[in-house]
C-alpha cells in the first residue's frame, strides 16, 4: 500500500507543479511580490497532498525563533521537502539557487522575477564576492515596509 501511496504522489506532486507553473505564467508580468506569494499556494497545495495521500502532516517547529526582520536563513537539506515548506511560513523569501538551475523554463524564469540570489559555484572566490554582494543588495531591497511596493 505505501508504494501505491507513493507513485500516486508523485503523479499528483507533478500535475500540481506543472498546473500551477503553467497558472501563474502571468504573474511574471506584476510585481514580484506576487510571485513570491504565489508559491506559498503551491507549497501548501503540496502540504495537503501528503496529508491527503500519505497520511503525512508537515510540523514547522521553531516559529517563535524566526527573526522578526529581514535576515539570511541557511537551512541545512534534510530532505527534498524542506526546500518548498519554506515558501509556507517565510513571508517574502529569497533564496539562493545555483547558476544551472536558471536553465529551467518557467523555473528560471520564475526564480529571476523573484530575484533569488544565483551563485556560479565554479567561480569560487569571485562567486562568494558576487553572492555576499547579491545577499547585501536583497536584504536592503527586502528592508522595505510591507505596505511598499518593488517591482
Amino acid at each position: 500500500m505505501r508504494l501505491v501511496r507513493s507513485y500516486l504522489f508523485a503523479a499528483l506532486f507533478y500535475l500540481w507543479s506543472v498546473f500551477w507553473v503553467l497558472l501563474i505564467f502571468p504573474l511574471i508580468v506584476g510585481p514580484r511580490i506576487w510571485m513570491v506569494r504565489s508559491w506559498r499556494v503551491w507549497s501548501k497545495g503540496v502540504m495537503l497532498l501528503l496529508r491527503i495521500v500519505c497520511g503525512i502532516r508537515v510540523e514547522f517547529r521553531g516559529q517563535q525563533y524566526m527573526p522578526k526582520a529581514r535576515a539570511l536563513i541557511a537551512p541545512k537539506h534534510q530532505c527534498m521537502f524542506d526546500v518548498f515548506a519554506q515558501f509556507a511560513v517565510l513571508p517574502d523569501s529569497c533564496f539562493v539557487t545555483k547558476k544551472e538551475l536558471m536553465w529551467i523554463p518557467f523555473f528560471g524564469w520564475y526564480a529571476q522575477k523573484a530575484r533569488m540570489i544565483v551563485v556560479d559555484r565554479a567561480g569560487h572566490a569571485t562567486a562568494l564576492l558576487s553572492f555576499c554582494s547579491r545577499t547585501r543588495e536583497r536584504v536592503e531591497v527586502r528592508s522595505l515596509k510591507v505596505g511598499d511596493r518593488v517591482i
